[in-house]
């Protein structure tokens, strides 16, 4: 602050001259000066800095001084702690780790490569397998049956056994239980027990003393008695075999003749039988019988006729089976295996020719065919074709009727209804298994 009035140092100069003006402003840049340092009052021990915007001096807390100078407590430079002390005193060397003594007290132990290894393991299951600990590999994993049993005290001649779930005593395990035991097989664990050999038993020779007798699944008869052992056989006597009978016996000495005999007072059933003989009259005895055919309510029309191509007839009815040999679905017979007899017909209307087969679908084969039919295409008349023959068949084959004729007539080509009020019958098919 040099002018006329003072040196740089403050000094005033020798013969100063200088207005009055001159002078207050240069006390007034004085005061300015002053105004810029912080109030003593209240700041007392702080430190000064010059503020953010350089143009005063500031005193702040001794925190706000860290901060500032990048020293925070917890934040830059670590709190004082009397344990770190007690650490930051200790001599570092190789292999040593720190662990404490008492209360702020620290000394240095070795940590071998071992230990380090063992401390990087990340879990538990990994720490175990390094030392050598996996359990089911290494260890045997906790069971409560075997600490059941390890706190069992042992002694001579002892077996363990279980005595309910996670529970277990001990056994007398004698000489003889462990000659039976260490026995090869069981030929050898019955030498061992001086008992019979399974099988023929022969070195059985008596049995005497039993309670009860010996079962037939045991070898025995399962009866005390004669009588009691023909029925546990099923032998007995009147029930099951014929007594003795001495017409009986002699009649078993004969030479039956040729053919089946029947006395004139007996009465049999006979069932899928064949009787030959002109004299004979057999009631009762028939092949079993089959018949399905078409039915439409009544003034249903027969359905239409194609030009020159086989339609499969439709066939939604079984009326008799007698033995239950048939099945029908989807305008398809399927019968039993065996040989049949058949007989069938169908009708047309307004369709020139026409003629009709038993067709094997599944063999992709005709089992039998019909004679040749005709019906006017301009007079409305109708007439059936028809068919019979035998043929033979294996099981789970399925059978069409079906029917060709050569001219189109619409709606009763196939048949035409009657409008009687009675169900209307077309296409019919009927089988006859042979015995």
């Amino acid at each position: 602050m040099a002018n006329d009035f003072y040196s740089k140092t403050g000094t005033p100069g020798t013969r100063a001259t200088g207005s009055s003006s001159a002078i207050r402003a240069e006390f007034a840049a004085v005061e300015a000066g002053f105004d810029k340092l912080p109030d003593v009052t209240g700041n007392g021990a702080l430190p000064v800095f010059v503020n953010a915007g350089a143009t005063a001096l500031e005193a702040v807390s001794a925190s706000a001084a860290r901060t500032k100078l990048g020293v925070a407590i917890g934040t830059d430079v670590q709190a004082y702690d009397a344990d770190l002390t007690a650490i930051a005193a200790l001599t570092s060397a190789a292999d040593k780790m720190p662990y404490s003594t008492g209360s702020n007290t620290w000394a240095l132990t070795a940590i071998t490569a071992a230990a380090r290894t063992l401390l990087a393991d990340a879990s538990a299951s990994a720490q175990r397998t390094t030392l050598g600990l996996a359990i089911g590999t290494n260890v045997q994993a906790y069971d409560a049956d075997l600490a059941a049993i390890a706190a069992l005290t042992s002694a001579a001649d002892r077996l363990p056994y279980s005595t309910g779930s996670g529970t277990w005593s001990l056994a007398t395990f004698t000489a003889s239980g462990r000659s039976l035991v260490a026995g090869a097989s069981a030929s050898a664990q019955r030498t061992t027990l001086g008992a019979a050999a399974s099988g023929a038993n022969s070195d059985i020779t008596s049995l005497s003393g039993l309670a009860t007798a010996l079962s037939v699944a045991q070898g025995g008869t399962g009866g005390a008695t004669a009588a009691d052992a023909r029925t546990a056989l099923g032998l007995a006597i009147g029930t099951n075999v014929q007594a003795y009978d001495a017409d009986l016996d002699s009649f078993a000495g004969k030479t039956a003749p040729a053919g089946a005999v029947v006395g004139t007072t007996d009465t049999q059933t006979l069932t899928n039988k064949v009787i030959s003989g002109a004299s004979n009259t057999i009631t009762g005895i028939s092949d079993p019988y089959v018949l399905i055919r078409d039915e439409q309510a009544s003034g249903t029309q027969g359905g239409a006729s194609s030009a020159s191509a086989w339609q499969t007839r439709v066939l939604n009815t079984e009326v008799v089976d007698t033995q239950g040999i048939a099945a029908l679905a989807s305008n398809r017979i399927t019968l039993s295996a065996g040989t049949y007899r058949v007989r069938a017909r169908a009708p047309a209307h307004n369709s020139a020719v026409h003629k009709i087969i038993l067709k094997n679908i599944t063999g992709a084969v005709t089992l039998v065919i019909g004679s040749s039919a005709y019906t006017s295409t301009t007079s409305s008349a109708q007439t059936d074709a028809t068919l019979s023959g035998r043929f033979t068949i294996a099981a789970g084959q399925s059978l069409e009727l079906q029917h060709f004729t050569s001219n189109a007539a619409p709606t009763n080509g196939l048949g035409v209804g009657t409008t009687s009020g009675e169900v209307e019958v077309f296409a019919e098919i009927e089988f006859w298994k042979e015995q």
